[in-house]
């Protein structure tokens, strides 16, 4: 009688991959893990282990890792299992140099390869190898090919000014992503307007949070996701591709296309990004303040006293010479800047030689018109050789000069465009001061004051002296 000896069964891995899984149900992987169940079944494998990258391309142009992937390569050197099996070599992976690992782990360490829908081969053996590093190519062309297609089709939706993508819906809009949703269309207009004027994106990202305005999807606002709404040229009813504004797109736009070229160039200011206009403060005066007493000058800091009063003192080290009580002093130069408000606004006029608008967007395409040349300028120096460096560097001064000369008269407008929306004049000018937001407040004592001097106190005086304070105004 013949004994029937089973073949035993090899230790194998399964390793499965998808490459886009935009709804995140695993759907691919599952197919692909029944798949490899039936693989396991007919080549008598024992499966051992089990790697998963969801969601992840196996390209050379991804810049995702394949956490799974690696796990799986350090554990077929370490000798964990015999075989490694995949439904495809496309699934296993597309990239040239990864087939050279895998070449390795056969060598080195008799790794075999199996797969559901894809020819095998040996690669210990030279054929089997020039196969495997011919398909590698094949499918690295083909991922090539798709990548390439599909940025194609991406330009094209661009340049047509279609919505791309899907995810969470756009601040402002519906879930259509082309319908206005009003409310927080007003809300957009409004801190557009109050960004331009001087306001801080902090400043408005608080007051939003406070009122409980949240997000598309529920969170809290933070300055970078209030910078990158307001940067986006989606606001204005155009299509941009990489940044750049390709295409009039086929929602309509919550703001202006020129408020929103102003925004742009605005925000996308290195200074704003390291500096944001008014920092979280919560002394009203802090930077405002110098100490009197002579021979010091120094700046006055937010200190509380003992008794948690808020106070401002000059603190030389070691020793606080001079103190003066917040709250008081913080109505004082409040009432101060308020009657000065309406001489302010009327000197303004009076120097102001053309509309707030108009000069608005003349100073704007001055600036583009300079940035554009000082880009050619170069380009025409370091890309294309073409100019001598004396020249550009001449070149380069003035234009730089003429920027910067524009962004502060710029600055100057949008401090007038603050003014012109105040109401002025006694009780709304005191209304508005105590509607409007903590930020709002110290913009507009930033356009009207320029320093705050704090003298001496007089020993044993304690009630608040009107005469230690010399506030120096600004001119229009």
């Amino acid at each position: 009688m013949t004994t029937v000896t089973s073949k035993p069964r090899r230790r194998a891995a399964k390793y499965r991959r998808i490459s886009d899984d935009r709804e995140g149900r695993e759907l691919g992987v599952q197919r692909q893990d029944e798949d490899l169940d039936r693989l396991g079944e007919r080549r008598n494998l024992d499966f051992v282990a089990d790697f998963v990258d969801n969601d992840i391309s196996a390209t050379k142009r991804s810049q995702r890792k394949r956490p799974d992937y690696e796990r799986m390569i350090a554990a077929a050197r370490a000798g964990e299992f015999e075989v490694i099996a995949a439904c495809t070599t496309g699934r296993l992976t597309r990239r040239p140099r990864e087939f050279e690992d895998l070449i390795d782990l056969a060598e080195d360490h008799g790794i075999a390869f199996m797969y559901d829908k894809s020819p095998e081969f040996d690669l210990t053996t030279s054929a089997g190898k020039r196969m495997a590093r011919w398909l590698a190519a094949q499918d690295a062309g083909e991922a090539d090919d798709i990548s390439e297609r599909v940025r194609r089709k991406v330009v094209e939706r661009a340049q047509a000014g279609l919505i791309s993508g899907g995810g969470t819906r756009p601040f402002g809009y519906e879930d259509d992503r082309k319908t206005i949703r009003p409310d927080e269309a007003v809300l957009i207009r409004q801190v557009a307007q109050r960004v331009l004027a001087g306001e801080s994106l902090k400043g408005q990202v608080r007051e939003w949070n406070e009122r409980g305005i949240t997000t598309p999807a529920g969170g809290v606002w933070a300055s970078q996701t209030l910078r990158r709404m307001l940067m986006s040229a989606r606001i204005s009813g155009r299509r941009e591709h990489k940044g750049i504004i390709v295409a009039k797109a086929v929602w309509p736009g919550i703001i202006e296309p020129s408020e929103s070229d102003r925004l742009r160039e605005l925000l996308s200011d290195p200074r704003r990004m390291t500096y944001d206009g008014d920092s979280a403060r919560k002394y009203l005066l802090t930077g405002f303040l110098w100490c009197g007493i002579a021979g010091c000058g120094l700046k006055l800091i937010a200190r509380p006293q003992a008794d948690r009063q808020r106070s401002y003192v000059c603190a030389i080290p070691g020793r606080s010479h001079l103190r003066i009580h917040a709250e008081s002093l913080e109505l004082y130069v409040k009432e101060a800047a308020l009657d000065y408000l309406d001489e302010f606004v009327h000197l303004a006029a009076a120097v102001r030689t053309q509309d707030v608008d108009t000069r608005d967007v003349d100073l704007w395409s001055e600036l583009r018109n300079y940035q554009t040349r000082l880009e050619r300028v170069r380009d025409a120096f370091y890309v294309h050789d073409r100019l001598p460096e004396a020249e550009f560097n001449r070149l380069s001064s003035e234009l730089e000069t003429l920027i910067q000369r524009t962004k502060d008269d710029l600055a100057k407008v949008r401090r007038d465009t603050r003014l012109r929306d105040l109401p002025s004049g006694g009780a709304m000018a005191r209304a508005a001061w105590d509607e409007r937001s903590f930020t709002w407040r110290r913009t507009l004592l930033s356009t009207l004051v320029e320093r705050v001097e704090i003298g001496q106190g007089v020993r044993g005086r304690n009630k608040f002296d009107p005469d230690r304070i010399a506030i120096k105004w600004r001119k229009p």
